[in-house]
């Protein structure tokens, strides 16, 4: 039979029964509290360019949602959506990817997002060139306009970051 060990919770400092090596919380509640933390912690760790000193991304959205015209930075369309509708947050793309792997400092950039209607937003994010071309010979537009944004952005990234 195999002893367990008695070992005080990285949390609170409790002793509790650790059944698996890899237990160190005595509680569901207190490994959450942790990892609260954790994240907490994480996301005051933003390095990036921070222009208009917002918190969070939702406050982000907010300010450029009333300084900017509300219409497609593609198409021109005008974008009509009452603030957090199911759809209002699919209205902001960030031009350049904000994943870790990508281009994480311009994340809360504001020069980074663009406004688009929630399909040109999908296109952009997971639709293929095929599509996209579709798309612009419907409605006239030119996918060139987001190309370039985006060249200019990677270039600011690369002079700042990639040193």
């Amino acid at each position: 039979m195999r002893k367990q060990k008695q070992k005080s919770c990285k949390e609170c400092g409790k002793m509790f029964t650790q059944y698996k090596s890899t237990d160190k919380y005595c509680s569901y509640s207190c490994h959450n509290k942790a990892q609260k933390e954790k994240r907490k912690q994480q996301q005051q760790q933003y390095s990036g360019i921070n222009d208009l000193s917002v918190q969070s991304e939702k406050e982000l959205f907010l300010k450029v949602w009333y300084t900017r015209p509300r219409v497609s930075f593609l198409s021109g369309k005008k974008l009509n959506y009452e603030e957090e509708s199911n759809f209002w947050y699919n209205l902001f793309a960030h031009a350049l990817s904000k994943s870790k792997s990508k281009y994480p400092l311009f994340k809360l950039y504001s020069k980074n997002i663009i406004l688009l209607t929630p399909e040109e937003h999908m296109l952009l994010d997971q639709g293929t060139e095929l599509n996209r071309i579709a798309y612009a010979k419907k409605n006239g537009c030119d996918w060139h306009k987001v190309y370039d944004h985006q060249d200019l952005l990677k270039q600011e990234y690369s002079d700042k970051y990639d040193k």
